[in-house]
């Protein structure tokens, strides 16, 4: 099982931002909720999968990523 977050507010983002504006600015304006995901926000999923709530989940990704990838894709 993986978790696959998008741009999350991280310090690491903030730099980005920094040096990459118009590329992060892009991002955001990609993703359907139209800003950056919080580090509780993948925290959450993760909390949950590790739950006996999520016993038969396996095997698979789990985008945490606001939509974003989706986007892109159809982007391209």
């Amino acid at each position: 099982m993986t978790v696959s977050p998008g741009v999350i507010e991280t310090p690491m983002a903030l730099k980005a931002s920094e040096e990459h504006p118009e590329r992060m600015k892009m991002l955001k304006e990609a993703t359907p909720l139209k800003r950056n995901g919080q580090p509780e926000e993948v925290a959450d999923v993760v909390h949950f999968l590790v739950s006996d709530s999520a016993r038969f989940i396996n095997s698979t990704d789990i985008l945490v990523d606001g939509g974003v990838l989706q986007n892109i894709k159809k982007m391209m």
